[in-house]
């Protein structure tokens, strides 16, 4: 395992998330590994979205705001964030998502102990309201490209990938389904 850490890239797409993004922010900014910035793309919140990223932004130096010029979905906003990502690794947090504080510590530890490429995790499910629910999804310890086809068991807010392994990363332009369509093209030729 190396004894420092490689910069992380993550890359939030935010749209209208003016509840959840503040915890999803702070969630990264409470991380035990701390070589990381956050490529914010808001896709043309219509909410305070933008402020709340703007402050963040002139708050942690880490923290880096793109302002779509027209609401283009998920996909092409995390490409824009992907297009800007200066990290060894890439991982995505989703706006309404949070992390556990050693998420990319202990993520980021077992793939350079064990050479992985791509990685994700199992994880918990919280309501609106910030509570738990009690529903854990484990995922399985290994995941082959014919296993992927049946399951949609890769969350996206998980994933960390090894981009200087893997190479460029672009996410199909679909409005649905464009993550599971990259884990899976990378699964393929992982």
């Amino acid at each position: 395992m190396q004894n420092y850490q490689e910069k992380v890239s993550i890359v939030m797409p935010v749209y209208n998330a003016e509840k959840y993004v503040s915890e999803a922010i702070e969630s990264i900014r409470e991380q035990t590994y701390d070589n990381w910035e956050l490529i914010a793309v808001d896709d043309c919140s219509t909410d305070q979205s933008t402020c709340i990223l703007r402050k963040y932004e002139d708050l942690d130096k880490r923290i880096k705001l793109i302002i779509l010029e027209r609401n283009s979905g998920a996909a092409t906003a995390r490409n824009e964030g992907m297009k800007k990502a200066n990290g060894k690794y890439l991982a995505f947090l989703d706006s309404d998502d949070i992390w556990m504080k050693d998420k990319l510590k202990i993520q980021i530890g077992i793939m350079q102990k064990e050479g992985y490429t791509f990685s994700f995790t199992s994880y918990g499910l919280i309501g609106e309201n910030g509570k738990k629910i009690n529903r854990k999804v484990t995922v399985p310890k290994t995941l082959t490209y014919d296993q992927a086809l049946t399951t949609t068991v890769i969350w996206t807010s998980t994933v960390i990938l090894d981009i200087s392994q893997i190479g460029t990363v672009e996410m199909p332009l679909l409005r649905a389904g464009q993550d599971t369509a990259t884990w899976l093209q990378i699964l393929k030729f992982d």
